[in-house]
């Protein structure tokens, strides 16, 4: 394949990528899965240790599948994890003991793992391909657009399903899945830093030197450290809201259909985030918003301490997780070298694992015993303290 040939199919890739992100984020089981399980007698302590499980399990295998999508192939990476994905979903159809859900959800979180990172690198490297990197906060906003126009639909239509048959709801996701593999196909693989260690030195120590040579990177820059902690941080205030507010809202009367619109809106807030992201990083300024972002979120924890202000606090955190993770993807992007990059965000993937392992469990276990309220008011505290620590850690001289 001659040069010119090669250009136009990696400038394919973005917009072939943006189809893909758009059904892989068509997930109409991702807003009801709680309820169903909660159906079937699951408690909030076995859903919290359900999702922590599928954190534990991402935790130590999401190094190992960022090598495998650098070594073998991004594209590669993505339609594997599609097909574990299925595996998921079809566990959850047809479980009939917690057995059976504990290993949909080891399932999911390999299938999850080999999609994080194996994206975003995808992306990156296709514009690097083309020279044109510095798009990359522009395309990543228009990425986010998407995927939460996606998750929007799928959250109203998701719903409306969810009221008639929860069987039609996951048997429907296995068709949207078949989709995304037939996408996946269409994307080219990028050649920029990718493979040499497999062609030098062999399969076993290419995978020891992606490790050894990613976690070097990563304790010799306190920079890039600082930012993994900080978007995984703020990820978990996100992730644990959007999962227990279908039972927040279930608690309070909320049907599904009504349940699906306040996470579709908040969705379309992320979408609205997405497209402000470089607006908002250029008014405000990267410390600005280095500094402003915690105690945004902060504040919004507060609010889901109520359910009166809760269904507000959430639908704005749609908006600022979108404006954060937009931007603060790109300033980890631009320490990275390529041919670690997929290994590299999948260790900031494996950060926001760790975090998950203790705090989805433990919130479970606080509102299992005295309500939700107080589970959100063990979060705003954490959030808090992360605020007030993430000032200290702004101080001149700290990060570099």
């Amino acid at each position: 394949m001659n040069k010119k040939t090669a250009m136009s199919f990696y400038k394919r890739n973005i917009k072939v990528n943006y189809m893909f992100m758009f059904f892989n984020s068509l997930n109409i089981t991702h807003g009801f899965w709680m309820i169903f399980l909660a159906s079937k007698g699951v408690s909030l302590v076995q859903l919290g240790i359900l999702e922590g499980l599928f954190h534990f399990v991402s935790f130590f295998m999401e190094t190992p599948t960022g090598a495998i999508a650098d070594i073998f192939g991004r594209k590669t990476s993505r339609i594997l994890g599609r097909v574990l994905y299925t595996g998921y979903i079809l566990l959850m159809l047809f479980g009939t003991s917690y057995h059976h859900f504990v290993l949909a959800f080891i399932f999911c979180a390999i299938g999850w793992n080999l999609e994080s990172g194996a994206g975003d690198a995808l992306v990156y490297d296709s514009l690097l391909e083309t020279g044109e990197e510095g798009r990359y906060m522009k395309v990543n906003g228009w990425l986010e657009v998407v995927y939460q126009a996606g998750q929007a639909l799928a959250l109203v239509v998701g719903g409306l399903i969810a009221m008639r048959s929860y069987e039609q709801l996951f048997s429907f996701q296995v068709l949207i899945i078949a989709a995304s593999v037939g996408i996946a196909l269409l994307l080219k693989e990028t050649a920029i830093g990718r493979g040499e260690e497999k062609k030098r030195i062999g399969l076993i120590e290419s995978f020891k030197s992606q490790y050894v040579d990613s976690y070097s990177i990563v304790r010799g820059n306190s920079r890039l450290v600082y930012l993994i902690v900080l978007i995984n941080m703020l990820g978990v205030f996100t992730t644990t809201s959007f999962f227990y507010m279908q039972i927040y809202c279930s608690e309070n009367g909320v049907p599904e259909s009504g349940m699906g619109v306040i996470l579709a809106v908040s969705c379309i807030l992320g979408a609205l985030g997405g497209i402000a992201a470089t607006r908002v990083e250029k008014m405000v300024g990267e410390r600005g918003l280095l500094i402003s972002l915690p105690l945004v979120f902060m504040v919004l924890m507060w609010g889901m301490t109520d359910f009166r202000t809760a269904v507000a606090g959430f639908i704005f955190l749609g908006f600022f997780d979108s404006v954060m993770y937009v931007v603060f993807s790109d300033y980890i992007n631009r320490l990275i070298p390529s041919n670690r990059r997929a290994t590299l965000l999948s260790f900031s993937s494996m950060v926001f694992s760790l975090f998950m392992i203790v705090v989805f469990p433990v919130f479970g276990g606080i509102s299992d015993r005295c309500g939700l309220e107080c589970g959100f008011f063990a979060m705003a505290v954490v959030a808090t303290v992360f605020a007030a620590a993430n000032l200290i850690a702004l101080r001149p001289g700290k990060v570099k």
